[in-house]
């Protein structure tokens, strides 16, 4: 049996999601062209612009955009105690080990302008596959190679 599902609206890049057996196939989009380079992505922009994912939330539910952007991205990325890199570690952890793979897009790109490598970022992926689950490592990993090869200009 497979099964589909809509992670996001064409426009807005990462459009479907199929599962077959275990493995995820992703399928990408570049009207608003998300993915086009690595350094258009920092925390003042969040803050302020969004991103295709928080402006696809916001269609819904705008209010839960807006605190999106004003307490996670202008309060608690910019506490003092933790440097953005630390930060993008956390985050990148949490959202693989919960499974939460549309804001990791936004999340792999912020972790390397926040200074963490491909090859760092590879790393984090195998040791999650022992702590967070093998399934959850593999979907991410998947995911920031779209997002890299993009970013790059080629296609995985």
């Amino acid at each position: 049996m497979r099964a589909f599902f809509a992670t996001r609206r064409a426009e807005d890049s990462l459009i479907l999601t199929e599962r077959q057996g275990s493995a995820l196939a992703f399928s990408f989009a570049s009207k608003h062209d998300e993915h086009q380079a690595l350094k258009d992505i920092n925390v003042a922009t969040l803050a302020k612009e969004g991103s295709p994912f928080i402006n696809h939330v916001a269609e819904f539910a705008p209010e839960l955009a807006q605190l999106t952007k004003d307490l996670v991205f202008k309060d608690i990325w910019e506490r003092p105690g933790l440097s953005n890199r630390d930060r993008s570690l956390i985050t990148v952890t949490t959202l693989v080990a919960t499974g939460r793979l549309e804001p990791l897009v936004d999340h792999f790109k912020l972790a390397r302008q926040n200074g963490i490598s491909e090859d760092e970022l590879r790393e984090i992926l195998v040791h999650l596959a022992f702590y967070a689950g093998w399934p959850s490592a593999m979907s991410a990993s998947r995911l920031a190679a779209e997002v890299f090869s993009d970013a790059q200009g080629k296609r995985v």
